[in-house]
């Protein structure tokens, strides 16, 4: 009399060997099968995270620009720095449960990109004699990427178009075999907030443990989120004297310190741009910068 013998007496190599063949949004139904599913398609979310966050064969970038700005702001290449909570806590420990993994997020460094650099210069260049600083870094430093923000009397909060995605370079720069949305938002940057976070030193801002207060996110989900350094703008457009309270004209300079994605987004991208990859084989997207 044969024996029937349940899936779960599989060994753990054959169930991954079968699990590993499902794209993370058809994998994650198996994992209400059984305790041991669970565990399984826990641990495989978990390395494909991980592995997703570095990008071995993507890049993540990043446009943000004042609605004003759209055409003449170049997007910037994202840099790895790890993987953390939005708490800024590194992961020590691999994940146990999956809600643990959606509260992970990949961490990044905003930089210029080598053909944008001369365009970054120029901003940076007008904004330090604007502001009566030193002059611009030379061309074989990296510039920092920063934005100005500029807020009229009575106006309460300025708005900036933020968009990351996942891109394939080809051969050619500017020529991407693969581009994914990850996310198309609106970050809104309130007078109020600019004041408490230029009122702190810069010793301050980078003593914070948490940085939360400092992160701006781009859509209701939380899913990508900004960190900025802040600090005074150029002086002639500064009222001459001025109170936390004061809707007076004023300026800002936000510098970009991070860039957070919700790691398990940034996975679902990067899948999707595999699949994407195979059906546009041959063709290519041009991406222009301005």
């Amino acid at each position: 009399m044969a024996v029937s013998t349940s899936i779960n007496s599989l060994p753990n190599e054959i169930l991954i060997a079968i699990l590993s063949n499902f794209q993370t949004k058809d994998l994650l139904p198996y994992a209400a099968i059984s305790r041991h599913f669970y565990s399984i398609v826990t641990r495989t979310v978990h390395r494909r995270v991980i592995t997703a966050a570095s990008l071995p064969s993507n890049e993540l970038i990043l446009e943000c620009y004042h609605p004003s700005a759209k055409i003449s702001t170049p997007y910037l290449s994202c840099q790895k720095l790890g993987t953390c909570t939005v708490d800024g806590e590194p992961m020590v420990n691999e994940c146990a449960r999956l809600p643990e993994i959606q509260r992970l997020y990949s961490s990044f460094r905003p930089v210029v990109i080598e053909s944008n650099r001369r365009s970054w210069r120029f901003r940076t260049s007008i904004l330090n004699l604007g502001s009566g600083g030193s002059e611009a870094p030379p061309i074989d430093q990296k510039p920092c990427p920063r934005e100005d923000i500029f807020l009229d009397a009575g106006e309460l909060f300025s708005q900036l178009c933020t968009v990351t995605n996942v891109v394939k370079e080809g051969t050619r720069h500017g020529l991407f075999v693969s581009h994914v949305n990850v996310s198309d938002g609106v970050i809104r940057v309130w007078r109020d907030w600019l004041a408490q976070r230029v009122s702190k030193s810069t010793e301050a801002q980078d003593c914070d443990t948490d940085g939360t207060d400092r992160v701006l996110w781009a859509d209701r989900d939380q899913h990508v989120g900004l960190r900025f350094g802040v600090t005074l703008g150029p002086s002639e457009r500064m009222p001459l004297l001025s109170s936390l309270g004061d809707d007076e004209p004023v300026s800002y300079t936000l510098e970009y310190k991070e860039l957070l994605v919700r790691s398990s987004q940034l996975l679902l991208a990067t899948e999707k741009s595999e699949v994407q990859e195979m059906v546009y084989s041959g063709k290519a997207i041009i991406i222009s910068s301005m």
